[in-house]
């Protein structure tokens, strides 16, 4: 009898410890995944907010399609017969660089449009 009342508090023992390492374990998996999991969520928030940011900045630079002086300044030098960069820097005493950089701003509210088609809608009356 006593026997078995040894094997029986050894198994039991055994399930016990079992029990407890199996517990331990996954406490010890489960809180770095709980913390890699909440380091993933703000990285995840900080992109989103970072992406809202960009974009609300790019809408304001828009300014709802609105060209500025400067840039109705470069599609009228377009208008005029100047198509390359340097003939239209000349004129309005800026970079060529500058020129590019407006047509760039131009291109972003009127969308992939070449400059001829730019040219024409200037002579139109319809460019903002």
């Amino acid at each position: 009898m006593t026997y078995m009342s040894v094997n029986y508090d050894q198994a039991t023992e055994q399930k016990v410890s079992k029990l407890y390492w199996d517990k331990m374990l996954k406490k010890i998996i489960e809180k770095p995944l709980e913390i890699i999991r909440s380091i993933v969520n703000n990285i995840i928030a900080k992109c989103i907010k970072i992406e809202k940011a960009a974009i609300a900045a790019e809408n304001k630079k828009k300014k709802n399609g609105k060209l500025t002086r400067r840039e109705r300044d470069v599609l009228k030098q377009l208008s005029l017969g100047k198509h390359k960069n340097d003939a239209i820097a000349k004129a309005l005493k800026l970079s060529s660089r500058t020129v590019e950089m407006h047509f760039e701003n131009i291109r972003k509210k009127y969308g992939k449009i070449s400059r001829k088609e730019l040219a024409a809608l200037v002579k139109n009356g319809n460019a903002k």
